[in-house]
């Protein structure tokens, strides 16, 4: 009587632990990549395809920090997305109905941000400003590549101040990216970047409105940078160039 017991105890523990295994199954893989130089994703695809994303999708820093959280749907972005600077909400955007439903300045960036248009204004018109969905430190991480650095601006040591400069198209898309830097000890230099082989939402934006119609615009991110002259790890000597309040 008492082995009966155990084996009817064994079966009951095994069948839920089977049903959970072959659930998970049903539902796809979870897949971890690298999205750029500072940021992983970590996404669900579909049982059919691992090129298909379908399920959960969230994107992380270097040090595990949240920056997005969202659902696909057949490939698709599908219903609220939550976007994060610092553990905090700074916007969520409904891709059901493509419009921002929530979005505030972000206190804890270093990124600060401005923007100019392309079209003549004047003191009557009804201007709104052109949005990055995800906000400007999600923005700025899917472009940053400390690589793109110029070296006389990693050998000084007094502050430089970077700036992005993107024009965005009447349809909310990137066209064109340059970044400039300028400090008191290096050559003020401007740089045209490549356009090509970002991630995907490094292209998307919410374009500048002008009484209600849609106009191209420029949005411009400046960020400072400061030059720490220590031992990096790994036991490299030389310079490390940090992003202040980011990286």
């Amino acid at each position: 009587m008492k082995r009966s017991i155990t084996s009817a105890l064994l079966v009951a523990f095994l069948a839920p632990s089977f049903l959970l295994f072959a659930q998970r199954t049903d539902e796809g893989k979870t897949i971890r990549k690298s999205l750029s130089r500072m940021l992983w994703e970590v996404y669900q695809v579909s049982p059919e395809s691992k090129k298909i994303k379908d399920g959960t999708y969230e994107v992380l820093t270097d040090d595990k920090q949240l920056l997005v959280k969202g659902q696909y749907k057949d490939g698709k972005k599908v219903g609220i997305w939550e976007y994060y600077s610092n553990g905090n909400p700074v916007q969520r955007y409904d891709y059901s109905a493509n419009q921002i439903v929530y979005n505030i300045d972000d206190p804890s960036t270093m990124v600060k941000s401005e923007y100019s248009l392309e079209a003549i204004t004047d003191a009557n018109d009804t201007v709104s400003p052109p949005y990055k969905i995800g906000g400007i430190n999600y923005g700025f991480f899917l472009l940053y590549d400390p690589r793109d650095i110029p070296e006389d601006v990693k050998k000084v040591s007094s502050n430089v101040l970077m700036t992005y400069v993107l024009t965005i198209s009447e349809e909310g898309k990137l066209l064109d990216w340059t970044v400039m830097y300028k400090g008191s000890n290096v050559a003020e230099a401007t740089m045209k970047q490549n356009i090509y082989h970002l991630p995907e939402d490094a292209y998307t934006f919410v374009p500048a409105k002008v009484n209600g119609k849609a106009v191209r615009s420029k949005l411009t991110y400046m960020v400072p940078l400061s030059v720490d002259h220590t031992v990096e790890v790994g036991g490299t000597n030389g310079n490390a160039t940090k992003h202040q309040g980011i990286l």
